[in-house]
């Protein structure tokens, strides 16, 4: 068994970097294209772990990396990826990975050679010249750098970096996950970490790699996941000190890699892929909450008959992939309803190695996409925007606690359980209920969320506050939950944090089942209710690429007690239906009776009859038929 030190000991002042030219057509064989993107490596986007696509909050401003004959470019659109600017060349080497400062200027991490790492960051006006933040050891063993590391820059201008080391030769399946952080303002060579040992057989096709994420601010917590001979593996290092290695899943055979994790509010999810029995590779997802103890089992994602590979997400809210169903690669999409697999780049060429991101406003989820064109040279770098219907996902909840409190309630009395569906366990307060919500985004708008529950007899009161500048009544019947809903005032979350405070005003108990917040970008973000009249209707027609099946979504919020939304979507022209059915099976309100063309489609009902009667509070059914299609969910309207 050898030790190594694993500190880069070079020195940076004497390495020769050689001319880099920064507003070029034409660098040797190079030739670029204004508005394409072209490169002569069919690695141009590899590997999923190391990010090539980043975005600029509120706007389309996207930015690129990618490898072209070993030769590190970037490049900008302001257009959300129609247009590109030329391409920067910002250093030699391979496998970027890019992330953007708090500046919303970005900076780049590459492979150079098989042992050294290299930094960059943009001005406004220029690359930096590429400073070495790494180079492995030589002695007692070679060491090398195997592809690729994963970037991320955080809120204070701090680099976080993992990537794999390993001795050449003999001992070539012998590796360590490392991580390390960096002053951006001011770079130094690295002083790594060991996070794990990894181990891989020479019978085993998946080398291990690493992905990191950062928790919230204000403290940007590292979480890394990483793959070892058949198990995903994950760690983080809070206060300074690693936690012990989780292991997230552990297959049927030791066929699996690539993983991938995304960190969104206090949600973390990892994507990987695996073998399943009959030799066919699937994407799999696990997730938590950041505060909970255990993985969620992992759930088969993809689901085609093909091979799918190279995951990536955004937001805890999509995934995507590559997927040979079709004979030829192509990137593939689903919700984390998982519903409706879409095919996103539809050529005939093999699309791999894509990368996204999500901006998500209240009415639309836009998805941005670049990903490699490998069939012929120079290769495409593809890239492509998508707009769907929002599916709301939590930025962060908080569940009723139990014993101890949640790190974000800071104020109760006791607890309780009144059965076994979520919203009968409850935080309680004798006379107030506080908690304490940071690592908010002020250029963002957020939703709330507040469900309230009792069992006792009749009608209990609270107030919920909102920072001293909100004030909302929140009245709730015994067995029945009710959900408050309500926009977080951009003033009340300027230095990044919120408190809410419920306090009882009737009854014993303050008393909370569960908190939820959505996060939204600010275009297009419109309070609750303002439309709703009856039932109103909205036709997604911005989605360029049309759904594959018919699908009807959960009515959300749900409970609801003033207006709730319901989602559908149509792959082919249909006659539509959807009806509002109480308790008895008696029709409560038709809400659409048309034929309608393809797309996606949202509809409010507002708790009224045909005859414009408010109804009463209490479980009722919405059908939707379209075509063959037809299916009923489940809503509660509490007053």
């Amino acid at each position: 068994v050898h030790t190594w030190d694993l500190s880069a000991t070079y020195d940076a002042k004497n390495i020769e970097w050689g001319m880099f030219h920064h507003d070029i057509y034409h660098t040797g064989n190079y030739h670029f294209v204004p508005g394409q993107l072209t490169s002569y490596s069919s690695l141009a986007t590899a590997y999923n772990n190391g990010r090539k696509l980043v975005r600029v909050p509120n706007t389309d401003d996207l930015w690129v990396t990618y490898e072209s004959a070993n030769h590190i470019f970037a490049t900008f659109s302001a257009d959300g990826g129609k247009n590109w600017r030329l391409p920067v060349l910002v250093g030699e080497g391979k496998f970027p990975a890019i992330s953007l400062a708090p500046d919303n200027k970005p900076h780049l991490i590459w492979l150079k050679g098989s042992d050294q790492l290299l930094y960059s960051k943009y001005d406004g006006t220029t690359w930096s010249t590429p400073y070495l933040l790494y180079k492995a050891p030589f002695h007692p063993v070679p060491m090398t750098i195997p592809p690729a590391p994963s970037f991320v820059v955080d809120g204070n201008y701090r680099g976080h970096i993992t990537w794999k080391i390993q001795p050449l030769g003999p001992n070539g399946k012998t590796a360590r996950i490392c991580y390390a952080g960096f002053d951006t303002k001011s770079p130094s060579l690295l002083q790594p970490e060991v996070v794990s040992m990894v181990y891989y057989g020479v019978e085993l096709d998946y080398e291990a790699f690493s992905c990191l994420a950062l928790g919230p601010s204000p403290s940007y917590e590292p979480y890394i996941v990483w793959n070892d001979n058949g198990q995903i593996l994950h760690r983080s290092k809070k206060t300074g000190v690693w936690s012990s290695v989780e292991t997230i899943h552990t297959g049927i055979s030791p066929r699996l890699g690539y993983p991938f994790v995304s960190i969104y509010g206090n949600n973390i999810s990892a994507l990987w892929t695996e073998e399943d029995a009959s030799g066919l590779s699937e994407i799999y997802r696990s997730t938590k909450l950041l505060e909970d103890a255990t993985w969620s089992s992992p759930t088969d994602v993809s689901g085609t008959p093909g091979n799918s590979t190279y995951p990536v997400s955004a937001n805890s809210a999509y995934a995507v992939w590559c997927d040979n169903t079709l004979g030829n690669w192509e990137v593939y999409l689903i919700n984390h309803q998982l519903i409706d697999v879409e095919n996103v780049s539809k050529t005939t060429a093999s699309s791999l190695y894509p990368h996204i991101s999500l901006r998500p406003t209240f009415r639309r989820d836009y998805i941005y996409f670049i990903w490699a064109e490998r069939d012929r040279t120079p290769y495409e770098v593809k890239s492509k925007v998508v707009a769907l219907p929002t599916i709301p996902t939590p930025y962060f909840v908080i569940k009723a606690s139990g014993v101890e409190p949640s790190p974000y309630c800071v104020q109760k009395d006791t607890y309780f359980v009144f059965g076994s569906e979520p919203y009968q366990s409850v935080d309680a307060g004798s006379t107030t209920l506080v908690y304490h919500l940071w690592g908010l985004n002020p250029e963002m708008r957020y939703r709330l969320e507040v469900v309230s529950y009792h069992e006792s007899s009749g009608e209990y009161r609270q107030m919920l506050d909102i920072d001293g500048t909100e004030h909302k009544l929140i009245k709730f019947q015994s067995g029945i939950p009710e959900t408050t809903v309500c926009w977080f005032p951009a003033a009340t979350y300027k230095d990044g944090e919120v408190f809410l405070t419920i306090t009882r005003k009737k009854g014993d108990w303050s008393m909370v089942a569960g908190i939820n917040l959505y996060q939204f970008e600010r275009e297009e973000v419109e309070e609750v209710g303002e439309q709703a009249k009856g039932a109103t209707q909205t036709s997604e027609g911005l989605n360029t690429s049309l759904p594959k099946v018919y699908a009807l979504g959960q009515s959300y919020p749900n409970p609801f007690n003033q207006s709730s939304v319901i989602k559908y979507q149509l792959p082919v022209e249909s006659d539509v239906s959807l009806k509002i059915y109480n308790v008895c099976g008696q029709l409560v309100k038709t809400l659409i009776q048309e034929k309608q063309r393809p797309g996606y489609y949202s509809v409010q009902w507002n708790g009224k009859s045909s005859e414009g009667r408010s109804v009463a509070s209490g479980v009722y059914f919405y059908r939707l038929t379209a075509g063959d299609f037809s299916a009923t969910k489940k809503m509660i309207l509490v007053r």
